[in-house]
This record gives C-alpha cells, structure tokens and sequence, in this order.
C-alpha cells in the first residue's frame, strides 16, 4: 500500500512539474490537413493537343468534362469534345463531339461548365473573339446557342466557372479589354437569368485577367483574378456590383476556383518556377489565407508546351479533383517519375483529405489581426550591394563579409584551366542606411586560406562570428579533383587524385570588429557527416549557446544518392569549439526524400522553427517542397517536417508585426502562424530572398540576380 501510494505521489509531482502552457505549444486542436494525392487518372488521349477542360456533376452524380481538341495546325479549326464519368473519375467513356469547325480557332468551354439547380448544363464557349453557350439536360446531346456579347468590352474572354446566384441568375467571369485599340484589360462579372443572353455587366477589377468567381458566405461573391503580382482576390456584398480592391493570394496564373460542401476553397492554378507546374491550394477562410499546396502535375523541362488552364471539382468534403491538359513536342518522352504519361492527354488527379491529426505548432506564436500589416511593392527595383553573408545590426544598418573561393578546374586530360571567384574574404562591407551606400574595409586572412563565407553572427560581447565552407572537391568530365596546392588564395586541383572529402566547415572569429579572424586553421568535426555544407543563420539561446545548422550526408551510399539530412551544432563557449550535435530532419532512405538547404528562425530562446528544402530522390525530376518542422526544447527534438508549398531554397526573415516573410523559388510569402497558413504569395523571379531593413521598408532579392532587390512597404497604422 505504502508503495502505491509512494509511486502515485510520483506521478502527481511528475505532471506538476510540467511547463504550464507546454500542451498548448502542439495545441489539441485538429488539423484539416494534410491533403495528399490519392490517384491519377488519363481521362482522354490523342493524336492532336488536348487542353482546357471544364467539369461539373450533372443531377444524377455523374461527371461531365468538356475539352478541346485542337487540330494538327493552329488555323485548322479543332472540335469542342465531351465525355463523361459514372465512378467518381475513376474511368471515363469514349469522348464524342459537341461542336467541331473545320477552320480558324479551336473552340473552348474555359473551365465554365456548371449545373443549375435544375440540372440542366451550362456552358460558355469561346471561338476567337466569338463566344457562345452550350446546353444539355443529359451531358450528350447538345443545344448550341446564338452568338453572345459582352457589354462594355470591345470582346471578351470567359474564365472560371460559371456560379448560381440566388433567384436562378447565373453569374460568369470574363476579362477583355473595353475598347479594341486599350492595351489595358479588366477583369468583370456579366449575368443572365436563362444562359442565352449575357447582358449585365459589371467590372471587378482593372489591369487584372482570368476572374475565377466561386459563392461566398451569406451570398457573397470571391473572385480570384491574375494580376501582375500573381493571383490576388477580390471580394463583394450579395450583388457583386462593387468588389473590394485586389488583395495578393497566391503566385501563379490561370486560377480556377472550387467550393466543397464543408465549405473549403480550393484553387487550382499554374505556376511558371522554377519550370511550369500545376497545383492546388486550399482554404478554409474564404481566401484569407491558404494552405497545403500540392502539385499536380509538373513539366520535366522548361521548353515543355503549356499546360493551359486547369480546373477542379469537388466531390464532398474530402475528395476533389483536379484537372489539367497536358503536351509535350513530338521528341520529348514524358514521365511522371517512374510512371509514363500519355503525351497529350487531359489527365485528373484525386486529392484526398487524410484522417485529421493534431496541428504542428498550434499556439506557439499567434499574432493578433490588430497587430497584422499590410506589406506592398512600392516603386521601381532598386540596386543594393548587399553581401551574401550579412547581418542586420539594428535598423538599417547591415555588416557582412565579401568573397567566395576560387578553383582552378584543369581539363583531363590537361589542355584548359578555368578559374573563377575571389580567393576568399577580401573586405567587411557595412552600411547604416539601408544598403543604399556600402563602405568596405580589408580582412586580412591567412595567404593560404579560401573558402566562401555563409552565416554571420555578432554576439553579445561584441564578438563576431562567421561560418566559412571551403569545399575540397569539384567535378569535371566526371572526374573528381583533388587540391594539391595554394597560389595567392587560389585553388589548385590534380584530376588523376580523389578527394578524401568533399568540404570543410570552419566558424571564424573576430574580437577587434572584423579587422583579424582566427580559426582558420581548425576545421570543425562535423561526425556524423561526411560532408556538410552550412546554412545561413546562426542562432543563440539565453543560456549563452549558438547553434548553426548543416546539411550533408552521412556515409558514401548517401553522398552518391545525394540523401541529406539535416542537423546542427551546438558551441557554449562562444564559437571557440562546436559539438552536442541534434538531428532536425534525417533522410528516408525508404521514400529516398533528401532534405537539404533550410532556414532557421528563433521565436523565443526555446521555440524554432525551421523551413526546408524537401526533395524526392525516386520521382525523376520532381520539384522540392519546403517542409517546416519545430522545436521547443532549442533544437533537441523537433516535429516531423510537413510539407507546407511547392518550391525549394527557402530563405526567411521575422517582420517587425511578428510575421514570417519568406523567399524561396519562384515566390514572397508571409505568414503569421508560424507557416500554418500564408496570408499573401506573390510571384517572384528566381530564388527570391527577403531582407528587413526596417520597421516599414523590407527589400526581396533575388540569389540568382545579385544586387537586384524590390523595394516592399508596409502600408501606414499602429506601430507594432
């Protein structure tokens, strides 16, 4: 008895001495998520391109999807196509002509095939500058309409499907320009009460195209739009004849809206980087901010033909489809990883809802709406010698570190050398106003040294630290080289001799404000890699400890499959010696996922959360994701990484309104739940990379364009 009791005495203080607010960090609340693809589908194939396709369910549940079928040569007409699904999408019947011209432009339903209440089906179709509407009762006979026009526009292109409002009036987007000889188009709504005539129309947005309308709640309109900043959306009351300003979305083009029972938002969507692809995004705040993108479908090269418009139909509350064209030249094989694809087809993917699960990160940094802002592109680009290597001191004023290492690369057999970079660090860059003026001072660094300096940090004690990878292996013909001596700073590599390494990571060290370094003779020991290459961050607790994250490999068999996994090291001396090493995110070798290049943001001195380049090693050329895991204990144990976007190279920055923006392939985000969900996504060229420069001013490079920035302001309220 005095035993039980002693053991549940144990228990009691055990949960007492628990960190209050410990259970609220990963939250008992249920996640929606993840959304995951389940199954795709050839829904037809031929001979000639086959694109555009337009999909609703008709009053006995079976699917119905209108294509295009263009013809060989561009002027040679083409047809408007049907067919038809009784199994959810699973397999579809021989397709049959709606209408097919012999001449000019091939038709298209623009993806705005809808059932009416009544379950007739309703379409409008666009020939050139001609548009008229289809109707069936049945989805395979056909009633063709008389030729429509589109008041205030010179001509007109529908887009998105086609929504019924309340008293049966039909309401469809289209965008045109309002008078033949106008450059500048406008996106718009135009109504009809039976679908034949299409009269009232109203305009929702200038210099914008491509409206995807779906219904709101209590009879309101959302209109999804392409506007120069990607997809941005609109919003209006019960009428749809006033509608919001255009708020940035999401990065991408040609956007199609679905609606499920539950109320979920779906778009569907194409994106251009890093090479075309489709995908879908999700919402379960009407479009106020978005979550689990997932690919679709992806191009293998760039010089691929378009995808054209994509389209989705949700099913119920957990199943949608997605819908894509797809065609690739003659020469070309496609493939999706080990699976071949038709080379053109209309194809569906299944998105499947998975069993819920609790959220990642609930509640550990929630930010009032009172406290968001608003961040724009204000002006024109702008040129800022920002360092690789840099560090923000206070507002305004950056510190960073100029070079990168050379090599020498010799032909084999020996006929040509190529030398490229600087040797090494040559000078500390700082600035005090922004990045717009730079004053350099020379580092003087051992002759012998070279390596390419990466993550900066200044510590409390005036300490500087900066962590330098020098890499000790270059590829040539398919030949490794080897260094076999230094001549000024510059490498010098043997092709007949293997390199035992492929890098080695240094921490440099400063004490008289970046003037003299030391460390360079002492490498870390980065057991349990082979190699590692460094990150851009270095983050301190309030005990005093640094952490700097790494990623590489962890034996041979990993290094040839390039399989990295993801880590760090600890230092509690500042910088002198580096160990008490934590995996974040180990690679599969199961699932053959790599995870590599990654971004390190600190919250509070406990909670981290870290942004990941996620890549799939078996699917041929598949795109990386970016996963985002976290930690609560500074590092020690981390959540599973969960895909969160398509994309890859991630770089981030904290918003002085608590904010996340982040950069990475093809797009800006910004999110205020540590990545939950990203309340704006725009387009942005290249590897894009955010730099705060103050409490209103926030720069987004761009890696693969050194020195070009856009200048982003945050629009005027409460200081946060």
């Amino acid at each position: 008895m005095l035993r039980r009791l002693t053991l549940l005495i144990a228990f009691v203080a055990a949960l007492a001495s628990v960190t209050p607010g410990a259970a609220s960090v990963w939250g008992p609340k249920i996640s929606p998520d993840p959304w995951c693809r389940a199954a795709r589908m050839t829904v037809v194939e031929g001979r000639h391109p086959l694109t555009d396709p337009s999909v609703a369910r008709a009053a006995d549940g079976r699917i119905v999807m209108l294509f295009t079928e263009a013809a060989a040569e561009s002027d040679k007409g083409g047809a408007l196509r049907v067919t038809q699904s009784a199994d959810g999408g699973m397999t579809w019947s021989a397709p049959s002509d709606v209408r097919r011209h012999a001449k000019g432009e091939a038709p298209s339903a623009m993806g705005t095939l809808t059932s009416r209440s009544d379950g007739e089906l309703v379409a409008v179709v666009r020939r050139g500058e001609e548009l008229y509407s289809v109707r069936s009762h049945d989805g395979r006979e056909w009633l063709i309409g008389k030729a429509l026009t589109v008041p205030g526009l010179a001509w007109a292109v529908p887009h998105g499907r086609i929504i019924e409002h309340p008293g049966n009036t039909l309401v469809l987007g289209v965008w045109g320009p309002k008078t033949k000889e106008d450059v500048r188009y406008v996106s718009g709504l135009v109504r009809s009460s039976d679908g034949l005539a299409w009269n009232d129309f109203s305009e929702i947005a200038a210099d914008c195209r491509r409206p995807a309308i779906a219904a709101g709640r209590e009879g309101g309109l959302i209109a999804l739009v392409e506007s120069g900043a990607g997809i941005s959306i609109c919003r209006s009351g019960e009428d749809g004849r006033s509608w919001s300003a255009p708020e940035p979305a999401l990065a991408g083009t040609h956007p199609h809206a679905a609606k499920g029972p539950d109320g979920t938002f779906v778009c569907v969507a194409r994106r251009e980087q890093p090479r075309p692809f489709t995908f879908a995004a999700f919402s379960y705040d009407e479009g106020r901010s978005w979550r689990c993108e997932r690919i679709v479908i992806e191009r293998e090269t760039v010089s691929s033909a378009p995808f054209g418009p994509p389209a989705a139909l949700a099913l119920d509350d957990k199943k949608i489809l997605a819908f894509y064209g797809y065609g690739v030249a003659d020469s070309e094989k496609p493939s999706l990883g080990r699976f071949a694809l038709p080379a053109r087809h209309v194809g569906a993917v299944l998105l499947r809802r998975n069993r819920a699960r609790k959220v990642i990160g609930h509640g550990i940094w929630p930010t009032p709406v009172s406290r968001r802002h608003r961040w724009r592109r204000a002006g024109d680009p702008v040129e800022r010698a920002f360092p690789d290597a840099h560090v923000r001191l206070e507002p305004g004023a950056f510190a960073g570190l100029r070079g990168a290492q050379a090599s020498k690369i010799v032909s084999n057999p020996p006929r040509t050398v190529q030398t490229a970079g600087e040797g090494s660090i040559r000078t500390m860059a700082r600035t005090v106003d922004g990045g717009v003026t730079w004053q350099d001072r020379p580092v003087r660094l051992p002759d012998r040294f070279a390596g390419t300096p990466h993550a900066m940090m200044r510590l409390s004690t005036g300490r500087w630290l900066c962590a330098v990878v020098e890499w000790l292996e270059r590829r040539n013909n398919d030949e490794s080289f080897r260094i076999v001596e230094r001549r000024d700073g510059l490498a010098v590599w043997d092709p007949n001799r293997q390199a035992a390494r492929r890098s080695r990571l240094f921490v440099l060290r400063s004490d008289d404000d970046g003037r003299t370094w030391s460390g360079t003779d002492r490498p870390l020991e980065v057991t349990p890699f082979e190699w590692v290459m460094v990150n851009h961050r270095f983050v301190q607790r309030t005990d005093g400890s640094i952490a700097l994250s790494v990623y590489g490999n962890l034996n041979r068999m990993q290094t040839a499959r390039r399989l990295d996994s993801l880590g760090l090291f600890r230092s509690r001396d500042d910088g002198e010696t580096w160990g008490d090493f934590s995996m974040i995110a180990r690679s599969d070798l199961r699932a053959l996922t790599a995870y590599n290049e990654a971004d390190l943001v600190a919250l509070s001195s406990d909670v981290w959360v870290a942004f990941i380049s996620t890549e799939s090693r078996g699917a041929g050329a598949a795109l990386p994701f970016i996963s985002r895991a976290i930690t609560t204990d500074g590092g020690y144990t981390w959540s599973r990484p969960e895909r969160c976007v398509a994309g890859g190279a991630p770089r981030v920055a904290l918003l002085p309104d608590r904010g996340l923006v982040m950069g990475h392939q093809g797009a800006v985000r910004i999110t205020y739940d540590v990545g939950r969900t990203w309340t704006i996504t725009l387009s942005a060229p290249g590897r894009a990379i955010p730099v705060v420069v103050d409490d209103r001013h926030l720069l987004i490079g761009d890696r693969d364009r050194p020195g070009h920035f856009e200048a982003w302001r945050r629009e005027d309220g409460a200081k946060p």
